[in-house]
């Protein structure tokens, strides 16, 4: 039997009560320190040793007491639980580093606790039963309680209440879900579990499958998945730094739980069960990412901010491991130590930022003086630039291998077609039926005697009062004119024709106008309503009954008040810049990116701020629209107003040396594909 399985389980166990034997004061702090590097160093040994064993591919499989493994604990070692092995290893070495400059001092049993926690990460990836990763969860929230109050007061505490609250209530119905597995499956080995499933009567389908759906609820709750990631953020970001690091690897430990069962019971040959639930963690893992982007915007303070890139992470790890293809899981396992390393010293960057600028912790919106603010700028630049994915970091070799291996698995698994795929029946319109789109040309411009005044950039600006009359000048398509006739012919060469005349062309009926319902009139978009009030909440410091009713006024006001704004529609024209344009504005971004680090890091008498007009030859409100986003992405320029007439753009530039030249990139390298594209 290769009792090196269990190494990674005894090691930082032995440590613990090693450490709580040195705790008397006696021994002092070095004393403990040093029981923990030790401890740290021979798990390290450990854990090499195991990860040589499994780097063939081979399994290793350690029974304790040796009895069979239907009746006693199983543990199991692979190279997926070598690699989560590993990482864990990794992560913890810098986290307990920085504790020992001086926090372990403040925190009672710290020392204990945090190899506690090294018993439960380290056993949940090694355990072969279902019942132990309940034990091994247990011990490893035990642990994190234990570290995430200890030393605290305050609102710490009630942050830390609501997290033990939370678990709680999810280990609970995890012991629930084991007992309805045990009664219909009668195993809880996860190998044997594999067999009993796709083997499962008919007559016992549906209590597996809520069984099943009520363990990947679990599963993903402590992986922060929507809507169960709410209590991460303010847990993560009121932990202490080292504490916080550490945790970066405890929703991996519920992604690394759906990824196993995934994999051993709902594989091909699960029958029935094949494929459970993948469909619907891809769907919630897009809107998990969705929603932590928009926290990540939205955060006050730093801290905050990376515990929702942490829930970034945990989000594209699940649409990955959802796809369940070789090379997209490939991907993500690459994925997943990057994002876990990058979000634990982002925790640790933002600790020494929040020391530094005193009072003003780390919340955005308070600038105060940072002395010493070059090496915490250029650490955070750093690990900003690998959480954005950019060479020459890790992070653009992970999510681009994500991305491109997502890509293809959703094309081969033919996602593409089934979006595309019509009913049968008859889809196309009939100008008889279907009343042409008429356009209220002018989209809310409307001309008025001109005016004359001075423009800053010099010259004189011919201005427009609000008054007058409508004019048409947006061409629209006759519904008759679509890419094929309801016959399934392919249709004659679309015609463009002014909205005013589009009223009166023959053939086509009179405009119907139809009072609309009640429900339309209340709320006639509903889906912007829904993102105003997810803004709104997203934006609040905290979650209450006030916020949400005020967030459910505002989804009903603004949606009356855009409803009744005139819009003016795009006109396209060639899409062959857009490439080029994308890969100009990107390497813009990077090379900006880098020279704005350089001018802030330096000296400040060597940044000479100003403003320039930028004059405009691009008419078409959109194409301004990307323009002036494309400025303001640019780091070290921003967009700052446009000018009544749409022909003069006002840009404020860090550093101004000659503005003619500048005008002549932005002119050149954007204005100019977007004439193209925005005619």
């Amino acid at each position: 039997m290769n009792h090196a399985v269990i190494l990674p389980i005894l090691i930082p166990l032995f440590g613990a009560a090693c450490s709580l034997f040195v705790e008397h004061r006696r021994y002092g702090p070095k004393v403990q320190r040093t029981v923990a590097w030790t401890t740290l160093a021979a798990l390290a040994a450990a854990v090499a040793l195991l990860f040589a064993q499994t780097a063939d591919g081979s399994i290793a499989v350690y029974l304790l007491g040796d009895w069979p493994s239907r009746l006693g604990i199983a543990l199991v070692a692979d190279r997926l639980s070598a690699w989560m092995l590993v990482t864990t290893l990794l992560l913890a070495t810098p986290c307990l580093l920085h504790a020992c400059s001086g926090w372990d001092r403040r925190a009672p049993h710290f020392h204990a606790l945090f190899q506690f926690q090294l018993v439960g990460l380290n056993g949940a990836f090694l355990t072969g039963d279902i019942f132990n990763l309940f034990v091994f969860f247990e011990v490893m929230l035990i642990a994190s309680y234990g570290l995430l109050l200890s030393g605290g007061r305050g609102l710490r505490m009630r942050i830390g209440l609501h997290y033990v609250v939370f678990n709680v209530t999810a280990s609970t119905l995890f012991l629930i879900a084991l007992g309805l597995l045990y009664a219909s499956l009668g195993s809880l080995n996860m190998a044997e579990l594999s067999q009993r499933i796709a083997e499962v009567p008919a007559t016992h389908l549906v209590l597996v499958k809520a069984t099943m759906g009520l363990l990947l609820l679990v599963f993903c709750s402590k992986a922060a998945l929507m809507p169960l990631y709410l209590w991460l953020p303010e847990a993560y970001a009121r932990a202490p730094a080292a504490v916080a690091a550490l945790f970066a690897i405890m929703t991996k430990v519920g992604l690394y739980a759906v990824l196993r069962v995934s994999s051993l019971w709902f594989g091909d040959g699960a029958g029935p069960m094949a494929g459970y639930g993948s469909d619907w963690l891809l769907w919630a893992g897009v809107a998990t990412l969705v929603l932590g982007g928009l926290g990540v915007l939205a955060a006050a303070r730093l801290r905050v901010m990376i515990s929702y890139l942490v829930v970034v992470s945990a989000a594209t790890l699940f649409i990955a491991f959802a796809v369940r293809t070789p090379e997209v899981l490939s991907a993500g396992l690459y994925y997943l130590p990057h994002s876990t390393f990058v979000a634990a010293a982002l925790f640790l960057i933002a600790d020494l930022i929040r020391r530094r600028r005193g009072g003003a912790s780390d919340r955005k919106e308070i600038i105060a003086p940072m002395p010493g603010k070059q090496t915490p700028a250029v650490l955070f630049l750093i690990g900003a630039v690998a959480v954005a994915g950019l060479p020459p970091l890790s992070g653009f070799l992970g999510q681009g291998r994500l991305a491109g291996r997502h890509a293809g698995a959703v094309h081969r698994r033919g996602l593409d077609r089934r979006a595309g795929q019509q009913p049968d029946g008859d889809r196309g319109h009939h100008p008889r039926r279907h009343p042409p789109v008429l356009a209220r040309a002018g989209a809310g411009r409307r001309r008025a005697p001109a005016a004359q005044g001075p423009h800053p950039h010099g010259g004189t600006v011919r201005r427009r009062a609000a008054a007058g009359v409508w004019h048409c000048h947006e061409p629209v398509r006759r519904p008759a004119d679509a890419a094929h006739r309801c016959d399934g012919h392919p249709a004659a060469a679309p015609r463009r024709v002014c909205g005013r005349a589009a009223r009166h062309h023959a053939g086509d009926p009179p405009a119907m106008t139809r009072r609309p319902s009640l429900y339309k009139r209340l709320i006639p978009s509903p889906s912007l309503s829904v993102m105003v009030v997810a803004f709104w909440l997203l934006m609040s410091d905290s979650f209450t009954f006030g916020q949400f009713v005020l967030g459910m006024l505002l989804g009903l006001v603004v949606p009356l008040f855009a409803a009744r704004l005139d819009r003016e529609f795009a006109r396209i024209g060639s899409l062959k810049p857009v490439p080029k344009l994308l890969c100009v504005t990107l390497w813009d971004i990077l090379v900006s990116n880098i020279r704005v680090a350089i001018q802030v890091l330096g000296p400040e008498r060597r940044i000479h701020p100003g403003f320039i007009w930028l004059p405009l030859d691009i008419a078409n409100i959109h194409g301004i629209a990307a323009l002036t986003s494309m400025i303001t992405l640019t780091p070290g320029t921003v967009s700052a107003a446009l000018s009544d007439d749409r022909r003069h753009l006002l840009v404020h530039v860090l550093h101004l040396d000659d503005p003619d030249e500048l005008i002549r990139q932005i002119k050149h390298r954007y204005e100019a594909p977007l004439m193209e594209i925005f005619p």
